[in-house]
C-alpha cells in the first residue's frame, strides 16, 4: 500500500517557501506507491533546478546590461572635453 505525499525536505528561504509543486487528481483520490516517493521529489528537485538556473541566468544577464550601459556612458564621459 502507498501514501500520500508529504513534505518531508521543504527547501525554505528567510522562513517562506520558495517553490511548491503540487499533484492532484481531480476524479479520485491517489495514493502513491512508496517507490514513487522518491522518485517524485527528484522530480520536484529538477523542476527547482531549472527555475533557480533561469533565475540566476536573468540577473546575470541583467548585471551585464548594467554594466555594459556604464561603460558606455564611461566612454562618452572620457572623450568630452573638460568643463573650464
Amino acid at each position: 500500500m502507498g501514501s500520500p505525499i508529504q513534505p518531508e525536505h521543504t527547501h525554505y528561504d528567510r522562513g517562506s517557501v520558495d517553490h511548491v509543486i503540487a499533484i492532484h487528481s481531480v476524479k479520485r483520490e491517489r495514493v502513491w506507491p512508496e517507490e514513487f516517493v522518491p522518485r517524485l521529489r527528484l522530480l520536484g528537485e529538477i523542476f527547482v533546478n531549472v527555475l533557480e538556473r533561469k533565475h540566476d541566468r536573468l540577473r546575470l544577464e541583467e548585471q551585464l546590461r548594467f554594466e555594459t550601459l556604464i561603460a558606455e556612458i564611461s566612454g562618452v564621459l572620457s572623450t568630452c572635453p573638460p568643463i573650464s
